[in-house]
């Protein structure tokens, strides 16, 4: 089994697991870098709330919760993905520091359990189910805190489409990755 490593903070170094499964695919470590160092400019993870949807393994959360991120919680539908992120919590023995759901993204964001201060979304590479996942997202505001963020990651050539209650704060490409800030206008 192939692992990932925690880049910094409380568990820094630290390995999890992978999902296995083909259809994940895996933030490199240098992007997961650059995501957390362009958050703390725009958004704090210390002590904030964390939705990590689509989240496979979880390294993202993972990696907020190392930094200090009050609560993680993960979204997804696999059932790969769901016994890798319990494996990965029994790891880093965090379980009362994050909350998995076994569910569709699309589901999950119409009635979430709460607000949250960065949400983090990592869709599949599907033109057609990106953008849906992304105009279900930016239709409810409910998910999102007032003064919070979406990170976006996608692949360089997708393009989210207007919304009038979200703008799009910073964008970076790495290589075929893009990474987009979004957050509420006005």
């Amino acid at each position: 089994m192939q692992t990932l490593s925690i880049i910094t903070g409380k568990y820094k170094n630290q390995k999890i697991e992978q999902v296995e499964d083909s259809r994940t695919k895996y933030t490199p470590s240098k992007v997961k870098n650059a995501v957390f160092s362009i958050l703390e400019t725009k958004k704090p993870v210390y002590n904030s709330s964390f939705l990590d949807l689509c989240a496979g393994s979880g390294q993202i959360g993972f990696e907020a919760l190392s930094r200090g991120a009050m609560f993680i919680t993960f979204v997804d539908v696999s059932e790969r993905a769901i016994k890798t992120l319990k494996n990965n919590s029994q790891k880093l023995n965090c379980s009362k520091d994050i909350r998995i759901f076994k569910k569709d993204v699309i589901r999950f964001i119409k009635k979430p359990p709460a607000a949250y201060d960065i949400i983090f979304i990592d869709p599949p590479f599907n033109e057609e189910m990106f953008d849906k996942v992304m105009e279900t997202l930016l239709n409810h505001q409910q998910l999102l805190k007032p003064d919070g963020r979406i990170v976006v990651e996608c692949g360089g050539d997708f393009k989210i489409r207007e919304s009038e209650k979200y703008m799009i704060e910073d964008e970076h490409i790495y290589s075929s990755v893009k990474i987009e800030i979004l957050k509420r206008k006005g």
